[in-house]
């Protein structure tokens, strides 16, 4: 995939994939673990520092 173009028009495709992921993981750890809402509270980024 690297030097091609073919590969760098994945990258959109996979980035929207990967933040659904995230959106469906982040679901099951507040159902599922206890206390994971006060850490996400008290940790606001968890993805990319001082934006997300």
């Amino acid at each position: 995939m690297l030097g091609s173009w073919w590969g760098l028009a994945t990258v959109p495709i996979l980035a929207l994939l990967f933040g659904i992921r995230i959106g469906i993981e982040e679901q099951t750890l507040r159902a599922g673990l206890e206390g994971y809402d006060d850490y996400a509270r008290r940790v606001r980024r968890r993805l990319i520092p001082f934006i997300w």
